[in-house]
Parts: structure tokens; C-alpha cells; sequence
């Protein structure tokens, strides 16, 4: 039998992208967890943001967060003591990006190449990002509280010099489902990379089902055995996500849905009534 791990994208795709719900995802996060199988969070939110939602979907194992930034090890399942720091005692984190000076750095550049156009999410107050985001006073605070990752929006279209520009500095510029990220050398793909050589040395080989909706996410979905394209709200994919990519599964619906749809089917496992196929 093939043991499966999931590293998914949570906005977008594993949650809704305007109410953020994983209630139609709910079966097949049930299925995973009757075949053991770990469900690992890949996203550009903060460690703390991804933590609450470790917590709101019920899972118990690693996530990676802001980017590839960091990856979050739960001490009693990954003991070994090469991450480099302990958070709270339940979790190590392993930093895998440039933090501090060198995003700053980054940020004065951006803002003085754009004119100040440039909007940075750990700048706004939690009002204004709760307006921009939909989310809630609660999570809009611990989504200011950055580390790795520096998501902003941007009126009109980068300068074409911008890329080169950072490059110099040592960092990259990513483009998600709402924000453009601004990080250091890494990405969602070199910390799953990671991650699964981890999870094979604890438990055995493995495949990974990777999911995600935007161009952010090309990096986990090349990392991934089976790779899960997600359809935006309007029934499109992302042309910069599916591009040239192989065994690649296209959901039949947008967000939780198509994840719940697309994840039963590769399981094999039959889907609720009513439910279409992949």
C-alpha cells in the first residue's frame, strides 16, 4: 500500500479564498487521518497564523511557513536536534531564509523603485488588514508578525529592473493569490524537499501529493509525486502553476471543495453523494 504524505497551500486552496471554511474539505482530512496519512500545511502565513490553523483543522504534525521561510517540528515526533531553535517547547522550527536587515533592505528598495505603491502587509494596522484579507482582528494581528516572508500589494505592474535589483540583495519576489512575497532564497518546494526526507527517514518511503492555486506554490507542486492544481473562485487555474508541469491533477471545483474532490480520488476512496469526479 502507498504511504501518502499531503503538503498543501491553505488559502485558496485547503480554505475557502474569501470566508476561509474547510468544511467541504472535511472528508477527505477525515479519510487522511484514517490512513495516517500527514497533512502538512505549506504557506505563506506566519508561524503563529499557521499554528492556529494547525489547531482549527485538528492536525498535530509539522507545517511550513512565511514561503519555505521556516519549517515547525513537533518536538515529540522530531527529536533530533538539528533545528536551530525551540518555540514554546512543543515545536523546533528549522529557518531555512534570510531575515531581519536584508528584508528590510528589501522593502526600502521595493518602496523607493515603485514610488511608494507598494503596500506591505506587516506595516498596515490589523484594521486595515482585516479589510484587505477578510480576516479576523485575532488573525490579522498574528498575520503583521513576520519573520521571512513580506507579502505587499502593488498597483500596477513591478518594474522590469526590480528582480535584478533584489537578486543583488540575495532575495526573490513571488507572486500568490493576493499579495506579491518578497523573501530570501527559498520557496515552498526546497522546504518540502526537506520535510519528506525527514518524514522517510522517521517512518519510511513515501509519496507526496502536493496542492496549491497560485504561481507561489509552483515550487511545492514540482517538489510533489502527484501534483493537485486548484481552480481560483472563477473556475480558472493558474496559467504560472500548471504550466509544463506532469502528473498533474486538475480539481473539479475551486478551493476546499476541489482539495476534498481531487484528494478522495487519488486515495481511491468513494466520495460523498452528490460529489463529482477529477
Amino acid at each position: 500500500m502507498t504511504r501518502w504524505a499531503i503538503v498543501t497551500d491553505l488559502d485558496g486552496t485547503l480554505l475557502d479564498a474569501a470566508n476561509y471554511s474547510f468544511e467541504a474539505a472535511r472528508p477527505a482530512l477525515e479519510e487522511a487521518a484514517r490512513r495516517g496519512v500527514p497533512v502538512v500545511p505549506c504557506t505563506t502565513k506566519t508561524e503563529l497564523e499557521t499554528k492556529y490553523w494547525l489547531e482549527k483543522l485538528g492536525l498535530k504534525g509539522p507545517c511550513i511557513f512565511e514561503n519555505g521561510g521556516g519549517l515547525a517540528l513537533p518536538v515529540r515526533d522530531f527529536p533530533d536536534p538539528r533545528p536551530q531553535r525551540a518555540t514554546g517547547g512543543d515545536y523546533r522550527i528549522v529557518a531555512l531564509a534570510v531575515r531581519g536587515t536584508r528584508l528590510r533592505q528589501g522593502k526600502d528598495l521595493i518602496r523607493s523603485r515603485t514610488s511608494a505603491r507598494a503596500v506591505f502587509l506587516s506595516d498596515l494596522p490589523e484594521g486595515e488588514i482585516m479589510k484587505r484579507t477578510g480576516l479576523s482582528l485575532e488573525i490579522a494581528a498574528l498575520a503583521r508578525r513576520r519573520t521571512y516572508d513580506e507579502p505587499f500589494a502593488l498597483e500596477g505592474e513591478l518594474p522590469p529592473t526590480l528582480p535584478d535589483e533584489l537578486a543583488r540583495l540575495g532575495l526573490r519576489l513571488s507572486r500568490g493569490g493576493r499579495f506579491w512575497h518578497l523573501h530570501g532564497d527559498c520557496d515552498k518546494g526546497r522546504a518540502t524537499r526537506r520535510l519528506a526526507g525527514w518524514l522517510a527517514e522517521k517512518s519510511g518511503p513515501l509519496r507526496v501529493i502536493g496542492a496549491g492555486d497560485s504561481a507561489v506554490d509552483r515550487p511545492l507542486l514540482e517538489a510533489a509525486d502527484v501534483r493537485v492544481a486548484i481552480q481560483k473562485p472563477d473556475g480558472s487555474f493558474d496559467g504560472d502553476l500548471c504550466a509544463g508541469l506532469t502528473h498533474l491533477v486538475k480539481a473539479a471545483a475551486p478551493g476546499p471543495e476541489g482539495w476534498n474532490r481531487a484528494i478522495l480520488e487519488i486515495f481511491g476512496a468513494p466520495e460523498p453523494d452528490g460529489a463529482g469526479g477529477v
